[in-house]
């Protein structure tokens, strides 16, 4: 946390460095377990660039639908993913999963969590090709 800190100080709150410090952490949250952890982080990012930026870019991502899903929030975490894919669609024109693929994982990891196994299986294939 101090690097998060220092950045802050020296670049100020909203800077891309001070995001990038702050998301490295949340790696860290995942690789440890500290799902909670990582879920406030990713709530303290959204906060800060909502103030920054406004509430039109200031957007859920790929670390809350993780937080959400090893939280067991299923639906949190499966809304969340249809609308980074939808926004990627959208802002991108991206409109294959493979191309995010983070995001499809994790859409189909918590198919899988919900006993979905047909559309997890589909998913993780779509996701994998090519």
């Amino acid at each position: 946390m101090k690097a998060i800190d220092i950045c802050q100080r020296h670049c100020g709150e909203a800077h891309p460095d001070t995001f990038s410090a702050m998301g490295h952490i949340i790696w860290v949250y995942i690789k440890q377990g500290r799902y909670r952890d990582m879920e406030q982080q990713c709530d303290r990012i959204f906060h800060i660039k909502q103030r920054a930026h406004g509430p039109e870019h200031a957007k859920r991502g790929h670390g809350h639908a993780v937080a959400y899903f090893h939280l067991g929030k299923y639906e949190e975490a499966e809304e969340l993913c249809h609308e980074i894919l939808e926004r990627a669609r959208r802002e991108y024109g991206i409109e294959e999963p493979r191309l995010l693929p983070h995001t499809g994982i994790c859409l189909a990891n918590v198919y899988a969590g919900q006993g979905r196994y047909k559309e997890a299986e589909s998913l993780f294939l779509e996701t994998q090709e090519k």
